[in-house]
């Protein structure tokens, strides 16, 4: 007896997305591309343009309306599940950016229960008091995107000094499992850098912590339906413990401190009746950004030595104004920064609640999803070579490439840290490069499952790769005391 197509349909994209063998992303590809093979080319998308001008009109569905080419035929959007729970993932980035600054009609805070959960987070992407959400936004541009150069600059030779202090612990020539290093160093910095904490006990710890609960919570939030077996569950609830005793830690070694930051942020909180004490709420979207693009590139270097070697040359023609080419947008330090990131986003994805129930394209309480993925990938878009690190892609950019390239997420809940982060991880590149020579012991591991990377791409594992470090001069000519 054959299932109705619906609930097949529904079958076959519940099937993977409980598999460790699809990906958001790729899922969502498969999906689009099915349905553009079974209709005549573009007539799924008048039909999806025509419900939005019969339907109920606002100023974002006018302007969305308005960016319309006439030559596009690939669909707005697919149906990933049509049944218990609805389920879109948008194909079109006018339709993206449409739905990601209407924050009334498609609700954030509303898709991220789970991650709040894992993490008892009331913080700037997932509360949904819109009062706190305005003022925590205003906070994190404050305390990120409008430093003066003296906070910039102190905040460079933090990001320098942690870098130093991880290379230190690679004993030189021999095999690291560098991942952890980098995530735990990286959320230290940050620490220093925005609480003033000279000091992070299990920061290395803490990082693999926050990745691995929420690589256990997404397996149920990715996959509607999909329940915990009693091990897992049990090994969330240890986890979870243990990372909020190492918070609490960090929360008390900041009090003492007395940081400026943290005592702003606690009065942003209070004001709303809430109380501030999870240091996650700032950590999260502060380090993660980096840790992530870090990873990546220093994966991308080991695999392209004739780009490593490049940037190093340019690092070196630079070394008269660290601070100055460390900000720059015109480098191959930037170009490199962007296709890590074009690759592999540290916003994956951007999930939305349907508020209302006159919408023309989606039904009440359903749910709409932007995998940056498709738009990051797009052949049609960044040419055949869109799987491919290629930084001197960026050196002629068009004007559809800058639109679908949207890393931190879009609209009116985009990453509030994205220039912030995006420094910090200049910084730390440039000096890594700067300060050792490293290469592959052994590369990532890319087989038929998807890798760690929150189940969003496939690719190679990141946490399978060796790496061998050994120390580089200094340009002073004294030795950089890697592994002693």
């Amino acid at each position: 007896m054959e299932l109705p197509h619906a609930l097949s349909a529904d079958f076959r994209v519940l099937s993977k997305l409980r598999s460790d063998r699809f990906s958001l992303y790729e899922v969502v590809a498969s999906v689009r591309s099915s349905h553009q093979a079974d209709t005549t080319p573009g007539r799924l998308r008048r039909q999806q343009l025509m419900r939005i001008r019969r339907g109920r009109t606002d100023r974002h569905t006018e302007a969305f309306l308005d960016r319309q080419p006439a030559e596009a035929t690939s669909p707005l959007f697919v149906p990933l599940l049509s049944k218990r729970q609805q389920l879109y993932a948008i194909t079109d980035i006018e339709l993206a950016k449409a739905v990601l600054m209407d924050p009334e009609t498609f609700n954030r805070a509303r898709t991220l229960e789970s991650f709040a959960d894992a993490f008892r987070l009331t913080s700037v992407f997932t509360t949904k008091d819109a009062g706190l959400h305005k003022e925590l936004k205003a906070f994190f541009k404050a305390q990120t995107n409008r430093l003066s150069d003296d906070v910039i600059e102190a905040n460079k030779v933090i990001f320098e000094r942690h870098v130093d202090e991880m290379l230190r612990t690679f004993e030189p020539g021999t095999s690291v499992r560098f991942v952890p290093r980098v995530e735990g160093m990286v959320l230290a910095a940050y620490g220093e850098a925005f609480f003033g904490m000279k000091s992070f006990p299990s920061a290395e710890e803490c990082a693999v912590l926050i990745k691995e609960i929420w690589q256990i919570k997404s397996l149920r939030n990715n996959a509607p339906g999909c329940r915990y077996n009693p091990r897992l569950l049990a090994q969330l609830r240890w986890k979870q413990r243990r990372l909020f005793g190492i918070i609490e830690h960090a929360q008390s070694l900041v009090d003492r401190n007395g940081s400026e930051a943290a005592r702003s942020m606690a009065e942003v909180y209070g004001a709303h009746g809430y109380a501030p004490g999870n240091l996650l709420n700032a950590f999260i979207p502060l380090y993660e950004a980096v840790a992530r693009g870090l990873v990546f590139a220093m994966m991308e270097f080991a695999d392209a030595p004739d780009v490593r070697d490049q940037l190093r040359e340019e690092i070196l023609s630079n070394s008269n104004d660290d601070s100055a080419y460390c900000a720059a947008t015109d480098t191959l330090l930037e170009r490199t920064w962007r296709e890590t990131l074009r690759l592999r986003p540290p916003t994956p994805n951007q999930t939305r609640r349907v508020t209302i129930a006159d919408h023309p394209l989606f039904a009440e309480d359903s749910k709409v999803v932007i995998v940056w993925g498709v738009f990051h990938r797009d052949r049609d878009v960044w040419g055949a070579d869109a799987d491919l690190f290629r930084p001197d892609r960026w050196l002629e950019t068009t004007s559809a490439q800058l639109r679908n390239y949207n890393p931190f997420g879009s609209g009116a809940q985009a990453c509030v840290a994205k220039h912030y982060a995006s420094h910090g991880g200049r910084v730390m590149i440039k000096r890594i490069l700067d300060r050792s020579e490293f290469g592959f012991v052994k590369p990532a591991a890319t087989t038929d499952d998807v890798g760690t990377d929150r189940k969003y791409s496939r690719g190679p594992d990141p946490d399978t790769a060796l790496l061998r470090f050994t120390p580089r001069r200094a340009r002073e000519g004294v030795s950089v005391p890697v592994g002693t």
